[in-house]
């Protein structure tokens, strides 16, 4: 998601997470809403493109390097034979967004999320519309907020836990050298760090 945020314009392409996120929190409702909308579509191809590029089967899918090329997002191309068509794909809930794309290009098919194309029997992605609103969300927040705090407190209960198996190894009355202590100490720090950055990526 974060790949189609900075997909999205020039602007944003260049720009690190906490700028993005002062960036996004200066939107409207109405120009967040019409953002989104325009990630998700971005999302929708990026991992479309993605999936169908590692099934291991004759096709590839190629973007067009410009997200508002008209009538096609997508090129999807057969390996094999050379054969290159291009489709528009559409992350929507509503099949009239679909229907109104063959009015105007009747000749280039769509393909959509699993939604509408389920309740309306256009092809699908096999992506689904509700998740990609899901992970705009929740990408959107997470850029919003500070981890530090709970990096922090991520740090220190993996040190607590790493802390206390030790002392459980001098309580069982097991001696332990100084260097030994001194490797417990060690193993405290890494285990809080290693943890810290697993819930930063996480």
């Amino acid at each position: 998601m974060l790949d189609a945020i900075r997909w999205s314009s020039n602007e944003l392409s260049e720009m690190t997470n906490e700028e993005i996120a002062h960036n996004v929190q200066a939107f409207s409702p109405a120009q967040l809403q019409g953002f989104k909308n325009n990630v998700k579509g971005i999302a929708h191809e990026l991992q479309f493109a993605r999936a169908e590029n590692n099934d291991g089967d004759e096709f590839r899918v190629e973007l067009f390097e410009a997200t508002n090329h008209p009538g096609a997002d997508v090129q999807i191309i057969n390996m094999e034979t050379g054969e290159v068509r291009e489709f528009q794909l559409k992350a929507t809930s509503y099949g009239a967004y679909v229907e109104a794309h063959f009015d105007k290009y009747d000749d280039t098919p769509a393909m959509t999320t699993s939604e509408v194309a389920e309740e309306h029997g256009f092809a699908s992605t096999g992506i689904s519309n509700e998740q990609l609103s899901h992970d705009f969300d929740s990408t959107t927040e997470k850029l919003s907020s500070d981890p530090e705090p709970e990096i922090l407190d991520t740090v220190a209960f993996a040190g607590i836990v790493s802390l206390a198996r030790n002392v459980r190894v001098l309580l069982n009355g097991e001696a332990m050298s100084e260097e030994a202590r001194k490797a417990a100490v060690r193993r405290s720090m890494q285990a809080g760090l290693i943890a810290g950055i697993t819930e930063l990526i996480i």
